[in-house]
């Protein structure tokens, strides 16, 4: 019997036909190395299409646990941020530039004012993360309303200015700098905290939005 015909070498042959190597990861970008890049699945179940949605389902279970451990990180770092003594000092300075922009803004109409105050809690996010800027933007907003009232304390505007330094921290804190990234900040608080909960506070206050 040849070599090749013999009952072992052709298990061999078999075992090396169905023997996928996968290509080395440098092609992958950095912090998705540990996601397969294609999925291969045996010839005996490429008929059924549950195997593939199934390989489909569990890589997105994977995404989401990997985002969801990121942002946890992220409010973990920057809750440890607040432990440094040049944190507390940079954060101190923002929040007193946001007070003097606060002064600087225009009024257009009783529910409209374009102002540049939230400019040092978008720095603060960026640089301390997600809670250090989330404590800047609430005491930020109770001082420019003890130096300046423009009208009855509500605190809606005060979760208002924390949940905007929190966003922009999520987008920004440990993460490159992108226009793309900067368009969909812009878009998610301007949404959710400008559109969604403003409206909501004005009817609160004032019986329409």
């Amino acid at each position: 019997i040849r070599g090749a015909d013999r009952p072992e070498n052709q298990t061999n042959m078999q075992s090396r036909r169905v023997r996928v190597k996968c290509p080395p990861d440098r092609e992958l970008l950095a912090g998705r190395r540990e996601f397969p890049a294609v999925h291969i699945s045996h010839p005996a179940a490429s008929e059924d299409s549950s195997v593939y949605y199934l390989l489909l389902w569990s890589e997105n279970l994977q995404r989401r646990y990997f985002f969801m451990k990121q942002l946890k990180q992220q409010f973990v770092d920057s809750w440890h941020e607040l432990r440094k003594t040049k944190v507390m000092a940079v954060a101190a300075m923002l929040i007193a530039i946001g007070v003097i922009l606060g002064f600087f803004s225009v009024q257009l109409t009783e529910f409209i004012r374009i102002g540049f105050s939230g400019i040092p809690n978008e720095l603060a996010s960026m640089l301390f993360g997600p809670v250090v800027g989330g404590i800047m933007g609430g005491i930020g907003d109770i001082l420019k309303f003890l130096i300046k009232p423009t009208g009855p304390y509500f605190f809606g505007y005060t979760l208002n200015a924390m949940l905007g330094p929190v966003i922009y921290g999520i987008f920004f804190y440990h993460r490159p700098i992108q226009l793309g990234r900067v368009v969909a900040a812009k878009i998610t608080v301007a949404l959710l905290v400008n559109l969604l909960l403003g409206t909501w506070w004005l009817t609160i206050l004032y019986g329409k939005g």
